[in-house]
């Protein structure tokens, strides 16, 4: 399901990391991140949301009650729904960024489950917590550019 989403989450506690790149990466280690790779755990059959984009904006966040780095703007995603385990790998597209938030389902009972997140084999995100349908896991990886 596609769906264009501009949202700010400020009043939802969002577990949030933002990976930041060099923008020298590319000449050291041999060329630019291809992939992000996910990965979600917990109890067998538990089924969550999962909306995943390669094309988004960031803004500074002003917000001094926020626990969020920046904003997102997404211009385009991919809303998924998804059973833990789960494991898939994606493009990180021509802006070279990448953009994950695992949700349980509206209305389903809160999950202990974990969302690890790889940018070409290189780990950059690993938490785990209880997750509802406002209370998330969420990734943010933009190269190059200091959030």
């Amino acid at each position: 399901m596609k769906m264009n989403v501009k949202r700010r989450i400020g009043r939802l506690f969002v577990s949030a990391a933002v990976a930041v790149g060099t923008i020298g990466c590319g000449i050291i280690d041999g060329g630019d991140p291809e992939t992000a790779l996910v990965q979600v755990a917990g109890p067998d059959g538990t089924t969550l949301s999962l909306v995943v984009s390669n094309r988004f904006t960031t803004t500074p966040n002003d917000d001094p009650n926020s626990s969020r780095r920046v904003n997102v703007d997404l211009e385009t995603s991919d809303t998924l729904t998804i059973t833990v385990p789960f494991e898939q790998r994606y493009q990180l597209g021509s802006q070279l960024r990448f953009y994950a938030q695992l949700s349980n389902e509206p209305g389903a009972p809160a999950a202990d489950v974990g969302m690890r997140v790889l940018i070409d084999n290189d780990e950059r995100y690993n938490s785990s917590r209880l997750v509802t349908d406002e209370d998330v896991l969420e990734f943010v990886y933009v190269l190059g550019i200091f959030n």
